[in-house]
């Protein structure tokens, strides 16, 4: 496993409402989530919860919390989830879905540690690149003293139609799992 390259877990976070608001993991809503991330009620999964509003309802797409092996997968993906899982050197996760309505798409990418540095990219569905962030984080040596420089979140904001197709592509830059440590001024990771 030690051998394996090394991975760092991500958090990848779509939409402002996110896994404290109402419609999330530890929302208001009382649905079980599996292991899969999926809510469930009566044992069928739940995408959407109805709300009374005005003397009508609207319709919310719930915050999901999914594993990265799942959320990559789902064929019918909307732009309420968040994910966390990892990323090697080298490869380029990409998380499908599709938007139900207008709206402004955010998505928010967050490293484990200040020694993980990843891009991300917002593509339609033939891949053509819509948005992209590219955080510049790194550490650096003030003496004896570790200091963070540049920044570490990937953050992109853009408006999308209704039905677009989507994808969120995730490249790690520098990836560290373990105890990161400064030598000679360049990243290691202490094993």
């Amino acid at each position: 496993m030690i051998n394996e390259a090394l991975r760092a877990s991500t958090l990848l976070a779509l939409r402002s409402r996110g896994p404290l608001g109402p419609l999330g993991p530890v929302g208001a809503h009382g649905f079980a989530s599996d292991a899969s991330g999926h809510y469930l009620q009566a044992g069928q999964r739940v995408r959407t919860v109805r709300v009374p509003y005005e003397g009508r309802y609207r319709t919310y797409e719930l915050f999901e919390r999914y594993p990265e092996a799942v959320a990559k997968a789902l064929p019918d993906n909307d732009t309420s989830f968040l994910v966390t899982g990892n990323a090697s050197p080298g490869e380029v996760d990409s998380y499908p879905f599709t938007s139900r309505v207008g709206q402004y798409l955010t998505a928010v990418l967050v490293p484990e540690n200040s020694f993980s540095d990843f891009d991300l990219e917002l593509v339609d569905g033939k891949g053509r690149a819509l948005a992209a962030s590219r955080s510049d984080g790194r550490q650096g040596a003030l003496g004896f003293l570790l200091v963070n420089l540049g920044g570490y979140i990937d953050f992109l904001q853009r408006p999308v139609a209704a039905g677009a197709q989507l994808a969120l592509r995730v490249s790690p830059e520098a990836v560290c799992q373990f105890q990161p440590i400064l030598l000679l001024g360049r990243r290691v990771c202490r094993l």
